[in-house]
């Protein structure tokens, strides 16, 4: 036996071309079984970075999604109240006893943040216009519209909720940009029967804040 140039140990037979095939057989299934290793290695290797790179692709995905639908949600819900605001007639609200307050529009920070008379158009319930007393409520961290006929305010016809999981809210009011806002209407300030130009409602939900105007003209 001998070693060829690389090392290998080839034995000699009566035919030289049988040693040549012999050493060549032995290096190339050496050299094969090395292949096969780097070839596994590196296929897991991409699968466990393709893994990785489908896993954040789906979880982006998913939260941009569920963002988009709150989004959706949320600017909905304000446009009630933009359409309801649009509707509003400067009519004097009862009591519950039936008797006329003065006032066309109330509004403070409390569980009911507004109250007025709107046309009612919003309502999908109701094929011809009608009067309606709305109501804005605020509790357990629900924002609620709540519909009643002007005349019967006693007498609920419609609930929605609007906003959920609410951490805070504020509401201000005020007739002007030059002057102050004020968390209830009407006040000192003004008469019974005027009807803020501007209210601001700020939300905190699940951490993230929004701010909104809105009007009635």
């Amino acid at each position: 036996q001998y070693r060829d140039l690389s090392g290998t140990i080839c034995r000699t037979y009566h035919a030289r071309e049988q040693t040549i095939k012999y050493c060549n057989f032995t290096m190339r299934k050496a050299f094969t079984l090395i292949e096969i290793l780097v070839a596994l290695l590196s296929v897991s290797i991409i699968t466990l970075f393709s893994f990785d790179y489908l896993s954040n692709t789906i979880t982006v995905k998913n939260q941009l999604t569920s963002q988009t639908t709150k989004q959706q949600k949320y600017t909905n819900a304000i446009n009630v109240i933009r359409l309801d605001l649009m509707q509003l007639t400067r009519m004097p609200m009862k009591d519950l006893n039936g008797r006329y307050t003065g006032v066309t529009f109330f509004g403070n920070n409390e569980n009911e943040l507004m109250t007025f008379i709107s046309l009612g158009a919003s309502s999908q319930n109701d094929i011809v216009s009608k009067l309606r007393r709305i109501t804005y409520v605020f509790e357990n961290g629900q924002l609620i519209r709540k519909s009643s006929p002007s005349n019967r305010p006693s007498a609920l016809t419609s609930e929605k909720l609007l906003f959920e999981n609410i951490e805070n809210l504020t509401i201000s009011f005020s007739d002007s940009w030059e002057e102050g806002k004020y968390n209830q209407w009407p006040n000192n300030n003004y008469p019974l029967d005027a009807v803020p130009r501007y209210i601001f409602l700020d939300i905190t939900i699940d951490g993230d804040e929004f701010s909104y105007l809105l009007s009635s003209f």
